[in-house]
């Protein structure tokens, strides 16, 4: 299992899953919420499902710089981002995405698999040689 490079690296990866579960939370809650707003006529509703997917929004714009430079230390390629590359056999996802099983390993497991590579990286910094 390999470790991150330093600190920031950890800390840009927890946000960024932070952001991925936020957002996929808010538009989960947004779009039952709009459904029973227009069928039941309710404008509030409408509009806090109008609120749910701006934030939404704003969380993929937040999630899209943070997780740019959040890269595989071995493979160097973000695990948050939309490659066109091809995935490793070995790659697992959840409800579909391979982003979203990257973001519950970061903050629930403590590691990820990375879906380029295939690797294991555990969820802390490299510690320096002294000598």
């Amino acid at each position: 299992m390999h470790n991150l490079p330093n600190k920031k690296i950890v800390r840009r990866y927890r946000i960024a899953a932070l952001f991925v579960l936020m957002k996929w939370l808010l538009f989960t809650i947004g779009i039952p919420l709009s459904c029973y707003g227009l069928a039941m006529g309710k404008r509030d509703l409408v509009h806090y499902a109008i609120g749910c997917f701006a934030l939404a929004g704003l969380l993929s714009l937040g999630h899209w710089a943070v997780g740019a430079r959040a890269r595989c230390p071995l493979c160097f390629v973000p695990s948050f981002s939309h490659q066109q590359q091809s995935k490793s056999r070995k790659a697992l996802s959840f409800l579909g995405s391979y982003r979203f099983f990257v973001a519950l390993g970061v903050l629930f497991m403590g590691w990820f698999h990375c879906p380029y590579c295939g690797e294991d990286t555990a969820m802390q910094a490299r510690q320096k040689n002294s000598r």
